[in-house]
């Protein structure tokens, strides 16, 4: 546990020190952008594994933590399929509603 959640923090570490260089990089209308595509990000990836990506840490042996992340992969696999045939047959209307 506290491997993943040091990884956390240093991903958050990561963002917060690019940050400055970014904003330099782009325009606040991009930098705009990309927050909203990031909330979006973070909203749709529990969705995405199902929530069994939380899973993975609880469990007792290393057998039972190997299934939920075999559960959890294939839940991703499964809904980002089922996102891209979504997108493929509604495309434009998607389109034409994300602007």
């Amino acid at each position: 546990m506290a491997v993943i959640m040091t990884g956390a923090a240093l991903a958050q570490v990561i963002s917060l020190a690019f940050a400055p260089v970014l904003t330099r990089l782009y325009g606040p209308e991009l930098f705009g952008v990309l927050g909203a595509f990031a909330a979006a990000l973070a909203v749709m990836a529990p969705v995405a594994t199902l929530g069994y990506q939380v899973a993975i840490v609880l469990p007792r042996d290393d057998a039972e933590a190997s299934a939920f992340a075999r559960i959890a992969v294939r839940a991703g696999i499964a809904v980002s399929a089922l996102l891209v045939v979504v997108t493929v047959l509604w495309r434009d209307p998607l389109a034409a509603a994300l602007n």
